[in-house]
C-alpha cells in the first residue's frame, strides 16, 4: 500500500489504470457517503467536510505518486505530472502519461 504514495521508482501501465480508476470510483462513493452525513446536522457537517478533506488529501497525493511514477516508467520528465491540474487539459494529460509507451521498449517489441 505504501508504493502508491511513494514518488521514487517506476509505475507501469497496469498500477497506473488502477489507481486511476479505483481512485475516481473510491471519491465519488465516498464522496457521496459524506455529502450524506454532512446533511444528517451540525456534527455530521463537521465530519462528512472533514472527512471529505481527508478523503481529497490522500487521492490527490497518491495520484500525483503515480503519476510521477509513470512518467519515469514512459520515459517522459516526471514535471508533465503538472499538467494534469490543468482544466479540461488535465484529463488529456493523464490519458496521455497513462497510455504513453517509452521509445526504447516499442522499438524492442517490433524489432
Amino acid at each position: 500500500m505504501s508504493k502508491y504514495f511513494a514518488f521514487r521508482t517506476t509505475s507501469s501501465r497496469q498500477q497506473f489504470w488502477a489507481v486511476v480508476l479505483i481512485g475516481h470510483l473510491a471519491v465519488i462513493a465516498l464522496g457521496a457517503l459524506f455529502v450524506v452525513i454532512s446533511a444528517s446536522g451540525p456534527t455530521g457537517e463537521i465530519l462528512g467536510g472533514l472527512g471529505l478533506v481527508i478523503l481529497s488529501i490522500a487521492y490527490i497525493w497518491a495520484m500525483l505518486a503515480t503519476c510521477v511514477r509513470r512518467c519515469r516508467d514512459a520515459g517522459l520528465n516526471p514535471w508533465w505530472t503538472a499538467a494534469v491540474f490543468l482544466p479540461y487539459i488535465g484529463y488529456i494529460a493523464l490519458i496521455v502519461i497513462g497510455v504513453w509507451t517509452p521509445l526504447a521498449k516499442a522499438e524492442r517489441e517490433t524489432g
